[in-house]
């Protein structure tokens, strides 16, 4: 993403984590205490279309950082209860036109019910850039069809917000 000095804003930066795997919380909680005016962590906390609360299965493929952990896939093996923060009610709140923000999506097939709520955003411009991980073997129980997913980014992009094709995020 680039080194902070060279944000547009000159350095001056505010981020928010979202990550429903608990095995994460420290590090976000230990992010946050470093650089309490800047880092603002929801471990243990899915990013979704909504609030409330979801069962969120753990990948128990340790190799690879439990790495496919999912509201939408049942690894059955280790299911947790979480709460649901609303991606779109995050930004609404917390950013301003003048704010350059980037938004990483990557939630394990969530995907597709949060792009086209986000497109329906009528101030969905708000986001200047957004790195999209698409799961496209995990479109399953969505809300929205194929077209309408695809429609959501199209409409995402003519509105100014800048999707780089096949993002893909290694696991740490």
């Amino acid at each position: 993403y680039g080194p902070v000095s060279q944000c547009p804003s000159g350095g001056q930066w505010e981020a928010w984590l979202v990550e429903a795997n608990s095995q994460f919380t420290p590090a976000l909680a230990a992010e946050q205490a470093a650089r309490p005016l800047h880092v603002h962590q929801l471990g243990a906390t899915a990013a979704y279309m909504c609030k409330g609360t979801t069962s969120f299965s753990i990948d128990p493929d340790v190799a690879h950082n439990r790495w496919g952990s999912s509201m939408k896939v049942d690894h059955g093996v280790h299911k947790v209860e979480v709460p649901l923060v609303n991606v779109i009610q995050l930004i609404a709140e917390n950013t301003i036109a003048a704010d350059w923000v980037m938004l990483k999506v990557d939630v394990e097939g969530a995907e597709f019910d949060i792009i086209p709520c986000l497109a329906q955003f009528q101030n969905a411009r708000l986001v200047d850039r957004m790195y999209l991980e698409e799961h496209t073997w995990l479109n399953i129980n969505s809300a929205f069809t194929k077209q309408q997913y695809e429609d959501a980014k199209a409409s995402l992009k003519r509105a100014g917000v800048d999707i780089p094709e096949n993002y893909f995020s290694h696991t740490m």
